[in-house]
This record gives structure tokens, C-alpha cells and sequence, in this order.
């Protein structure tokens, strides 16, 4: 594959500045090797990407293709200034305006997903193409990636000391190793996480935070070398994980300080730390029992105003309900009011744990009713549904009121009893309270009725 390469300096966020190329093929095949000094490649391919291609496999490797085949300048000038200080150069030539739309239609093919797209590299201006933000985006991008190689490698190597060269394809020698060794039975999450590192996944894909990464290894390794020590520090984590404070909770500091102690890395470093981390972990379990007992008791009473206020309710839900079946009337309102009414009609009205507190030793909920330390009153949920329920129903009543009106002026009869019709008609204050299927019927009949012209008009 014929190719014309081109030195360029990028400077990163920091200030330093990144020497990488910019290289031009006529098409890209995948058997392309990069410089491996090179801190950024982007490649310029001639042709569009043909199916079966494959993308490239490492982080700082960039290939654009147009839309369509186009022809670069066979003679390009190299990019001698830095982007990031003063008056950027147009990297290797300013291309026609034919392909740059060509490569701004186009793709850019990566080993994993980057945030930035092929027309903000090749917008058309007097600057031409911005290499330097596919560069930065490439730089950052492997830099993270490092960072997350960093942390498996001293992982897997610790207590001892990481070696200082990152060997991918020996880290994921290692993870795969690792696999086989571990239980099966415990640890999903972290298995899934590590096998798709080991599979050939890159670690951002998987999860953007070194620590977490270096926690999943070291919990694999932990079951292995310590699996008694390894499986208490689960469970322990799992506690917590359930265990996890609302917002204004006392518990606010002492849960992230106690997650932190926790930790599968610290104990693969120094495996007498189980001690302590059970002893941090008593004392946020015995802080949040009483908290919990507390919250248990407040839950619970409350239910049963909300219950008994929810009864007062149930006419108000009742008329809503019919008044929405009178198809004449209009489209249905308060239809999420009325659904969110009759599950908190569902809800039970109490608990039957008598002492809380002590079954908070061995799991971090009620076992009866399960409550959650972090779940939402029902007070504030119950308020605004009848609330709502209340402004649908006056809705309903205004457009019954208003078409029963209409409907009433066009009947002949004493001017007297017609206008104590309409009196009655628009007075529905109590509508719910006598709202029957007999009534619903008589209004669905009267609201069926054309409206004629009133006797004073005809």
C-alpha cells in the first residue's frame, strides 16, 4: 500500500507538545503499521472504506475515508506549526473543496468510539481541515486508556512492584489466567467486566474509571489467594450497596468513608486489613440500624394517614373515572393521576416486623416489607396525585357545565325553569357525591342532543 507520510506537532491540553503523522494511502486495508513513537496517526485514505475492512486496532489510529473516491494533491506542504499556539497551518495541504465535502460526508474509522465526527475535522474555511482536534481527541483518548492499562497491570502484579512497560497482549494473558483460576461462583460482575478486557475489549469500554477496574481484578484475585477473607469483604459490599442513604441522611459521610475502606486492592496489599474493614463496617452498620428502626416506625405511620386520607379521596377518583368514559365531553384528563391513585391504593397499609433493628445483622432491609433506607415518602406522592385528581375533575365539570348549558338554552319551556336549568347545570360542586351509572347515562343522553338555537333566536 502506497503511502505518503507527514510529520505533525499537535500541543495537548496540558501544554506539551505531541508528535504524530498524518499519512496518505490510497485505500486502507488494515494492514497499515503505525510509527510506534508516534503519539497520534491519522490516515488519509483515498477510497471509501469497502465492507469487510477492518477497523484499527490501536487507540491513537485514526482513518478517514471520503464518501466518495477522491484524488489528493500529489504534492502537499507539511505542517510545521503547532495547533494550540498562533495561526494553526492547514496540516498537509488545504484540500479542494470537492474533497474536503468528500471526507466531511464520510467516516472515521477507530478502534473505539470517539466523541467528535468527520465535519468537525473537515469543515471548509481558510484553515482547512482540524487535524489537531482528531489529534487531541486520539492523545486523550490513549492517555485514558493507559491509565486504565496502569491500574490492571499493578492489580495483578501487587504487593510487588508493577513492571514499568505495559505489554497489552501480556495483560490480557494474565487476566485470562486469572479467570480460570477464580470461583465461578461468586463475583459475576467483576468476571463479565475482566473476561471482555481479556477478550480483547478495550478497558474504556468496559468502565472509564482505573480504580474500578484495578477493584475487579483484585476481587478475582482476592477469591483465589484469600476466598474466606474474599467472600466476607462481597458481602460487606454488597450490605452496602442496599445500605445507601438517602439525600440529608447523618449517613451522608460515613457511607463513601466506609464503600472507600472496603476495598480489594487494599486487602490484596495487605491481607491483615480484613480486621479493620470489618470493624469500619460494624460501626456504619450499627449507626444505620438505629437510623433505619427510625425511618421503619416513620414509614409505617405515615402510611396510615395517607391510607385513610387516600379513602377521602375515592369519590373524587370515582366521578374523575366516569366523567372520562362521556367521550362527548372531550379527551380524558388526569389519566397518570388516576393510574398513580388506585397503586397507592395497592399499597400495604403496614408492616408486621415488630423489631426492626435486630434483623438488620445479617441483611440491610426489613425482611417483612423489604423498605429501602433510600425509598421516597408517599406523603408528598400522595398530596399531588389527589391534587391533580382534584383540577381534573373541575376540568370535567367546567366542559359538563358549559355543553349542558348550550344544550338547555336551546329546550323551549318558562323562561323561569330554564334559567333555574342553568343554575343547577353550571352548580356540579357536589357532582361527585351522586355521580351514579343512572345519572352517567342521563348525561351522556343530554350531551347527545344537537344543539338548537334558543326560542329568542328562531
Amino acid at each position: 500500500m502506497a503511502e505518503r507520510r507527514f510529520h505533525f506537532m499537535v500541543q495537548d491540553d496540558t501544554g506539551d507538545q505531541c508528535p504524530g503523522d498524518i499519512v496518505i494511502v490510497s485505500a486502507w486495508n488494515g494492514t497499515f503499521k503505525p510509527d510506534p513513537h508516534a503519539s497520534f496517526t491519522i490516515v488519509l485514505s483515498q477510497r471509501p472504506l469497502e465492507h469487510g475492512t477492518p477497523a484499527p486496532t490501536a487507540d491513537n489510529v485514526a482513518i478517514c475515508m471520503p464518501a466518495s473516491s477522491v484524488r489528493l494533491p500529489a504534492a502537499v506542504r507539511e505542517a510545521r506549526a503547532s495547533y494550540g499556539g498562533e495561526s494553526p497551518d492547514a496540516g498537509p495541504g488545504r484540500l479542494p473543496l470537492r474533497v474536503l465535502n468528500s471526507y466531511a460526508e464520510g467516516s472515521i474509522a477507530v478502534a473505539h468510539q470517539l466523541a467528535i465526527t468527520p465535519r468537525e475535522v473537515f469543515v471548509s474555511g481558510s484553515a482547512g481541515p482540524r487535524y489537531d482536534l482528531l489529534a487531541r481527541a486520539l492523545i486523550a483518548r490513549t492517555r485514558k486508556a493507559e491509565r486504565c492499562w496502569r491500574a490492571i497491570n499493578e492489580a495483578l502484579s501487587r504487593p510487588d512492584v508493577a513492571p514499568s512497560r505495559i505489554d497489552e497482549g501480556q495483560l490480557r494473558g494474565k487476566l485470562e489466567h486469572l479467570l480460570s483460576k477464580a470461583p465461578t461462583a461468586t463475583a459475576a460482575e467483576a468476571r463479565a467486566r475482566v473476561s471482555m478486557i481479556a477478550g480483547g475489549s478495550s478497558p474504556l469500554d468496559v468502565d472509564s474509571r482505573p480504580a474500578a477496574l484495578a477493584e475487579d481484578v483484585a476481587h478475582l484475585r482476592c477469591l483465589c489467594e484469600r476466598r474466606t477473607d474474599a467472600e466476607q469483604l462481597e458481602w460487606m459490599r454488597s450490605y452496602m450497596e442496599e445500605a445507601r442513604p438517602h439525600d440529608g441522611s447523618q449517613l451522608e459521610d460515613d457511607y463513601p468513608y466506609t464503600i472507600e475502606q472496603l476495598s480489594f486492592v487494599a486487602l490484596v496489599d495487605q491481607p491483615h486489613l480484613i480486621d479493620g474493614m470489618r470493624a469500619t463496617f460494624e460501626v456504619f452498620r450499627s449507626k444505620y440500624a438505629k437510623q433505619y428502626a427510625t425511618l421503619h416506625a416513620d414509614h409505617w405511620s405515615e402510611t396510615k394517614t395517607i391510607q385513610a386520607t387516600l379513602k377521602l379521596a375515592r369519590p373524587t377518583a370515582h366521578a374523575l373515572g366516569k366523567l372520562n368514559t362521556l367521550t362527548r365531553l372531550g379527551e380524558p384528563v388526569a389519566i397518570d393521576e388516576l393510574q398513580a391513585f388506585d397503586e397507592l391504593l395497592r399499597q400495604p397499609s403496614g408492616c408486621s416486623q415488630q423489631d426492626v433493628e435486630p434483623a438488620l445483622v445479617s441483611a440491610p432491609t426489613c425482611p417483612a416489607c423489604h423498605l429501602a433506607f433510600a425509598d421516597v415518602s408517599l406523603a408528598s406522592q400522595a398530596t399531588d396525585v389527589i391534587e391533580g385528581l382534584e383540577q381534573g375533575l373541575a376540568e370535567q365539570q367546567t366542559r359538563l357545565a358549559s355543553k349542558a348549558v348550550h344544550r338547555i338554552l336551546g329546550q323551549g319551556g318558562a323562561k323561569l325553569e330554564r334559567f333555574l336549568q342553568i343554575v343547577r347545570a353550571a352548580d356540579l360542586t357536589d357532582l361527585a357525591l351522586v355521580l351514579d351509572d343512572q345519572l352517567l347515562a342521563f348525561l351522556d343522553e343530554l350531551l347527545a342532543e344537537p344543539i338548537s338555537a334558543p326560542p329568542y333566536e328562531r
